[in-house]
């Protein structure tokens, strides 16, 4: 009896011992949770340890007034569990209400509980790997719950719609327009086939259905989204099968058409999906729609739908009664344009009025009257003739007679009697060498002579004068060499300067066998002009008598340009005007 007294004493005195030295050391104690609870925990184990050595040793009077002892040490246990910041209440049943991470004391569990997700859950040191479905839920750092045998961490899901456990797998729920699944134990954002299953072809009318705030429509066994095309007619279904609508594209400015078929909106040219099938019973029946550029008429003839022409929506058919009949349409596209177009009956059709059948023969009162059908016409001397225009430009007629028209750098025309003429550079400079202007003389800004109309056979052309038809100077032998408006005087006559030359020297009489070297290429000057030859030949073909046989560099060449055969100089290169 004695020792076990003295056990107990001892064991409250470890217990006291430990408290004051908490309390004496840790003034702030209550401030960490983490801390606390750690605490709490060594506590716990030593009343247990103290509340079992009474029970094993002491006698019942002993054992009463350890009770004592205890009840005084579970009153200072709840004075440190409850610091000024924790609420505390008796039981579980009077935790009421919680606002979120907010935490209260219940002395009936000797336990805190947080609140998560408007939801009480006990706080915790540790969380076991296993748990049983019937075990309340947890907080450590966040809050768990008990599901399939396992701790799984809580979402906001679970306390919205109920815990997604093994009976609640493939259940679904909705909020804030969103759908959930209970999927693997946890609440996940579901697919419209979560919700409404899978796309399949069992439902002819077509499933339409809302999800996550948009509309989906089960098309070739999959779930889409619906078009704008969709939303602004209404979904392709059962009822809408067939249905025709006409659609103004502003961005072509022309009418086009879709029809509901097939469970599908699509684009459409068939009169039949415009008005349905043209039958015998509806023979003669009339339709309007827009088509194109506006509205226009049908006829139903011979199991099929017509477009009528602008003549006939006007005039009716062309048949016997009107046979040879004129009249006049408005064919205008637009309506700021006007175009109005001649039509005779002939034959069952009505076609294009010709320029006579309109006007009469091309007389001279007529003379440059214009006539528009598919083809424009003029009359010009008598005769109706059909005019064009080129490119861009205007038509061409008396009022623009001579105007010029090109594109590019190869294509120049000039109109000239009601036709656009291609012409060379020299005549769309100069203007057309006519029989009205024959033997004129035309100069050219970029030209040093000047050019001749002039006739061959029946053809007028421009042709350049020479040297000697311009200034009245012949090439002699004493002029040998020079230069005059752009020609050089070689062999009694008058040349054009090549383009060689330039590069070179002159090649005349007098330099026929100077060689000349450059960077990738050797020449030498002949009778006709400078031709290519090797660099042993130039090395070892003979100079001309009275030349020098010397290699001379011409230091402003850039071709690395150097001479045998020379006379003293460097050659004289060509120039041009």
């Amino acid at each position: 009896m004695f020792q076990s007294k003295a056990f107990a004493s001892n064991g409250l005195f470890i217990v006291t011992a430990v408290l004051s030295a908490v309390l004496s050391s840790c003034s702030g104690y209550g401030s960490g949770s983490d801390e606390k609870d750690e605490m709490l925990d060594l506590f716990e184990e030593l009343e247990s340890s103290f509340e079992d050595s009474i029970d094993s040793s002491s006698s019942s009077a002993d054992k009463s007034s350890i009770d004592e002892s205890s009840s005084s040490t579970n009153s200072i246990l709840n004075d440190l569990q409850l610091d000024s910041r924790v609420t505390e209440v008796e039981s579980t049943k009077d935790l009421g209400l919680c606002e979120d991470d907010s935490t209260v004391f219940v002395h009936e569990t000797s336990s805190e509980y947080k609140c998560a997700y408007n939801h009480w859950f006990k706080l915790v040191r540790t969380v076991s790997e296993t748990c049983t479905q019937d075990q309340e839920p947890l907080y450590k750092s966040a809050p768990y719950i008990c599901k399939n045998g396992e701790w799984i961490e809580a979402t906001q899901e679970d306390y919205d719609f109920g815990y997604c456990t093994e009976k609640a797998q493939g259940d679904t729920a909705k909020k804030n327009d969103t759908y959930y699944v209970c999927d693997n134990y946890t609440w996940k954002k579901a697919t419209i086939e979560d919700i409404f299953g899978k796309c399949t072809d069992e439902n002819p009318t077509q499933q339409v259905k809302s999800f996550n705030d948009e509309l989906y429509v089960c098309r070739n066994y999959k779930w889409s989204e619906a078009t704008d095309t969709d939303k602004k007619y209404g979904v392709c279904t059962k009822s809408l099968e067939g249905t025709c609508v006409p659609i103004f594209v502003e961005a072509v400015y022309m009418w086009t058409h879709i029809v509901c078929k097939d469970y599908q909106w699509g684009n459409t040219s068939d009169p039949d999906d415009f008005f349905g099938i043209c039958t015998a019973e509806r023979e003669g029946e009339e339709k309007k729609t827009f088509v194109n550029l506006g509205e226009s008429t049908y006829k139903c003839k011979n199991n099929k739908w017509v477009m009528l022409s602008a003549v006939e929506r006007e005039n009716g058919e062309c048949n016997e009664e009107k046979q040879g009949t004129m009249v006049s349409v408005d064919e205008s596209p637009l309506a700021n344009t006007t175009i109005i177009r001649h039509m005779m009956c002939d034959n069952g059709k009505w076609r294009y009025a010709t320029p006579e059948e309109y006007y009469g023969p091309c007389t001279e009162d007529l003379q440059d009257t214009m006539y528009f059908i598919n083809n424009t016409y003029a009359c010009y001397d008598g005769e109706w003739i059909q005019i064009k225009q080129q490119g861009s430009s205007s038509y061409c007629t008396r009022s623009n007679e001579g105007e010029k028209y090109s594109y590019g750098n190869n294509y120049r025309y000039i109109c000239h009697n009601y036709r656009w003429v291609p012409v060379d550079s020299i005549a769309y400079s100069l203007g057309l060498c006519t029989q009205d202007n024959l033997d004129s003389i035309g100069k050219r800004a970029k030209d040093s002579l000047s050019y001749q109309c002039r006739q061959l056979g029946t053809i007028y052309h421009w042709e350049k004068l020479t040297v000697e038809e311009e200034t009245g100077i012949e090439c002699t032998e004493e002029l040998q060499d020079q230069t005059l408006k752009g020609q050089i005087c070689d062999r009694n006559r008058w040349r054009e300067q090549k383009w060689f030359e330039s590069l070179y020297s002159w090649c005349t009489k007098t330099y026929i066998g100077l060689l000349a070297h450059t960077t990738n290429y050797t020449y030498r000057c002949e009778s006709n002009g400078w031709e290519k030859i090797t660099d042993d030949e130039f090395n070892t073909l003979e100079c001309p008598e009275g030349t020098i046989d010397t290699p001379l560099l011409d230091e402003e060449s850039t071709l690395s340009l150097s001479f045998r055969c020379h006379f003293g100089e460097i050659p004289p290169r060509a120039s041009y005007y």
